[in-house]
Protein backbone atom coordinates (compact mmCIF):
# COMPACT_ATOMS: atom_id res chain seq x y z
CA UNK A 1 0.00 0.00 0.00
CA UNK A 2 1.23 3.64 -0.23
CA UNK A 3 1.20 7.09 0.70
CA UNK A 4 -0.36 9.68 -1.60
CA UNK A 5 2.75 11.40 -2.07
CA UNK A 6 4.27 8.01 -3.29
CA UNK A 7 5.87 8.74 -7.43
CA UNK A 8 4.22 5.07 -8.11
CA UNK A 9 0.69 6.35 -7.43
CA UNK A 10 0.63 9.29 -8.97
CA UNK A 11 1.55 7.83 -12.44
CA UNK A 12 -0.91 5.09 -11.59
CA UNK A 13 -3.84 7.91 -11.62
CA UNK A 14 -2.12 9.44 -14.45
CA UNK A 15 -1.31 6.17 -16.62
CA UNK A 16 -5.08 5.27 -15.88
CA UNK A 17 -6.55 8.19 -16.70
CA UNK A 18 -4.53 8.58 -19.82
CA UNK A 19 -6.08 4.80 -20.72
CA UNK A 20 -9.02 7.08 -20.64
CA UNK A 21 -10.49 5.29 -16.85
CA UNK A 22 -12.52 7.40 -15.04
CA UNK A 23 -10.32 9.19 -12.42
CA UNK A 24 -11.07 8.75 -8.56
CA UNK A 25 -12.94 12.47 -8.09
CA UNK A 26 -15.44 11.31 -10.94
CA UNK A 27 -16.28 7.92 -9.83
CA UNK A 28 -20.15 6.44 -9.10
CA UNK A 29 -19.91 3.64 -7.06
CA UNK A 30 -17.94 1.68 -4.68
CA UNK A 31 -16.32 -1.10 -6.55
CA UNK A 32 -14.92 1.93 -9.33
CA UNK A 33 -13.59 3.99 -5.69
CA UNK A 34 -12.20 0.89 -4.59
CA UNK A 35 -10.18 0.32 -8.09
CA UNK A 36 -8.90 3.71 -8.24
CA UNK A 37 -8.14 3.76 -4.57
CA UNK A 38 -4.60 4.30 -3.46
CA UNK A 39 -4.40 1.71 -1.01
CA UNK A 40 -5.64 -0.38 -4.07
CA UNK A 41 -2.32 0.01 -5.57
CA UNK A 42 0.34 -2.17 -4.68
CA UNK A 43 3.92 -0.18 -4.66
CA UNK A 44 7.03 -2.31 -4.73
CA UNK A 45 10.46 -1.01 -4.73
CA UNK A 46 13.09 -1.79 -7.42
CA UNK A 47 17.22 -0.93 -7.88
CA UNK A 48 18.42 -0.18 -11.29
CA UNK A 49 21.83 -1.95 -10.72
CA UNK A 50 24.75 0.19 -12.87
CA UNK A 51 28.19 0.38 -13.40
CA UNK A 52 30.53 2.54 -15.48
CA UNK A 53 32.81 0.43 -17.81
CA UNK A 54 35.41 1.30 -20.79
CA UNK A 55 32.35 0.52 -23.29
CA UNK A 56 30.06 2.86 -21.64
CA UNK A 57 27.00 2.21 -18.96
CA UNK A 58 25.73 -1.17 -18.01
CA UNK A 59 22.84 -2.51 -15.93
CA UNK A 60 22.29 -5.69 -13.95
CA UNK A 61 19.24 -7.56 -15.08
CA UNK A 62 17.96 -10.54 -12.91
CA UNK A 63 15.59 -13.34 -14.00
CA UNK A 64 11.84 -13.73 -12.11
CA UNK A 65 11.44 -16.57 -10.24
CA UNK A 66 8.01 -17.85 -11.94
CA UNK A 67 9.11 -17.08 -15.72
CA UNK A 68 12.67 -16.51 -16.14
CA UNK A 69 11.85 -13.42 -18.08
CA UNK A 70 14.18 -10.18 -17.06
CA UNK A 71 13.67 -8.15 -14.39
CA UNK A 72 15.33 -5.91 -12.06
CA UNK A 73 15.42 -6.72 -8.65
CA UNK A 74 12.32 -5.78 -6.97
CA UNK A 75 9.99 -6.17 -4.12
CA UNK A 76 7.57 -5.49 -1.44
CA UNK A 77 8.56 -2.48 0.89
CA UNK A 78 8.24 -3.92 4.63
CA UNK A 79 7.17 -2.41 7.70
CA UNK A 80 9.04 0.21 8.48
CA UNK A 81 11.01 0.60 5.44
CA UNK A 82 11.25 3.06 3.29
CA UNK A 83 10.95 2.28 -0.78
CA UNK A 84 14.61 3.35 -1.33
CA UNK A 85 15.65 0.88 1.89
CA UNK A 86 13.25 -1.89 -0.12
CA UNK A 87 15.42 -1.12 -2.93
CA UNK A 88 18.78 -1.53 -1.08
CA UNK A 89 17.53 -5.00 0.31
CA UNK A 90 16.14 -6.59 -2.74
CA UNK A 91 19.54 -5.91 -4.34
CA UNK A 92 21.03 -7.65 -2.18
CA UNK A 93 18.89 -10.84 -1.65
CA UNK A 94 18.48 -11.41 -5.09
CA UNK A 95 21.48 -10.37 -7.02
CA UNK A 96 24.54 -9.89 -4.04
CA UNK A 97 24.75 -6.41 -4.68
CA UNK A 98 25.92 -3.63 -2.79
CA UNK A 99 26.49 0.09 -3.48
CA UNK A 100 25.31 3.20 -3.44
CA UNK A 101 21.51 4.16 -3.93
CA UNK A 102 20.23 7.51 -5.06
CA UNK A 103 18.59 9.53 -2.75
CA UNK A 104 15.73 10.13 -4.91
CA UNK A 105 13.60 7.15 -7.14
CA UNK A 106 14.50 7.74 -10.99
CA UNK A 107 10.80 6.81 -12.14
CA UNK A 108 8.32 4.30 -11.52
CA UNK A 109 6.89 1.48 -13.45
CA UNK A 110 3.83 -0.63 -14.04
CA UNK A 111 3.10 -4.23 -14.38
CA UNK A 112 0.02 -6.90 -13.45
CA UNK A 113 1.19 -9.58 -11.00
CA UNK A 114 -1.01 -12.76 -10.91
CA UNK A 115 -1.46 -14.15 -7.41
CA UNK A 116 -1.14 -18.02 -6.50
CA UNK A 117 -5.42 -18.02 -6.43
CA UNK A 118 -5.50 -16.29 -9.23
CA UNK A 119 -5.67 -12.48 -8.31
CA UNK A 120 -4.31 -9.92 -10.25
CA UNK A 121 -2.65 -7.00 -8.48
CA UNK A 122 -1.77 -3.92 -10.31
CA UNK A 123 1.80 -3.25 -9.18
CA UNK A 124 3.36 0.26 -9.12
CA UNK A 125 7.38 -0.07 -8.80
CA UNK A 126 9.28 3.35 -7.30
CA UNK A 127 13.40 2.37 -9.37
CA UNK A 128 16.13 3.62 -7.66
CA UNK A 129 19.54 3.57 -9.45
CA UNK A 130 22.19 2.13 -7.51
CA UNK A 131 25.99 2.41 -8.49
CA UNK A 132 27.43 -1.20 -7.42
CA UNK A 133 30.68 -0.74 -5.61
CA UNK A 134 30.39 -5.19 -5.58
CA UNK A 135 28.81 -8.39 -5.19
CA UNK A 136 29.13 -11.12 -2.65
CA UNK A 137 30.19 -14.34 -3.28
CA UNK A 138 26.80 -16.11 -2.11
CA UNK A 139 23.55 -14.44 -1.62
CA UNK A 140 20.35 -15.62 -0.26
CA UNK A 141 18.32 -16.41 -4.05
CA UNK A 142 21.84 -17.05 -6.19
CA UNK A 143 20.64 -20.44 -6.91
CA UNK A 144 17.21 -19.07 -8.19
CA UNK A 145 17.99 -16.66 -10.43
CA UNK A 146 20.43 -15.61 -13.34
CA UNK A 147 21.93 -12.25 -13.52
CA UNK A 148 23.86 -10.54 -16.68
CA UNK A 149 25.49 -7.19 -17.14
CA UNK A 150 24.20 -5.93 -20.26
CA UNK A 151 24.39 -2.01 -22.12
CA UNK A 152 21.26 0.26 -21.91
CA UNK A 153 20.08 -0.42 -24.99
CA UNK A 154 19.77 -4.55 -24.44
CA UNK A 155 18.91 -3.83 -21.07
CA UNK A 156 16.10 -2.01 -22.71
CA UNK A 157 15.23 -4.43 -25.49
CA UNK A 158 15.17 -7.25 -22.62
CA UNK A 159 12.40 -6.34 -20.21
CA UNK A 160 8.71 -6.62 -20.99
CA UNK A 161 7.37 -3.74 -19.63
CA UNK A 162 7.09 -0.46 -22.20
CA UNK A 163 7.97 2.13 -18.83
CA UNK A 164 10.59 0.31 -17.89
CA UNK A 165 12.08 -0.22 -21.16
CA UNK A 166 12.11 3.91 -21.14
CA UNK A 167 13.47 4.40 -17.63
CA UNK A 168 16.49 2.26 -18.45
CA UNK A 169 17.29 3.64 -21.81
CA UNK A 170 16.91 7.33 -20.95
CA UNK A 171 19.32 6.56 -17.81
CA UNK A 172 21.99 9.64 -16.93
CA UNK A 173 24.51 8.44 -14.44
CA UNK A 174 25.51 11.57 -14.53
CA UNK A 175 22.15 13.22 -13.18
CA UNK A 176 22.19 11.23 -9.97
CA UNK A 177 22.36 12.18 -6.59
CA UNK A 178 23.48 9.24 -4.23
CA UNK A 179 23.74 8.41 -0.80
CA UNK A 180 25.52 5.98 1.06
Amino acid sequence: MTSVGSNAARLFHWLRSRLGETPPAATTNAADDARFSIEATHVQAAALPWRKTKAGIEIMLITSLDTGRWILPKGWVEKGETPRDAAIREAREEAGLKGKAASAALGSYFYEKASKNGEIRHCAVDVFPLQVESQAKKWPEMTKREYAWMSLQQASAKVDEPDLSELILGFDASRIKKSA
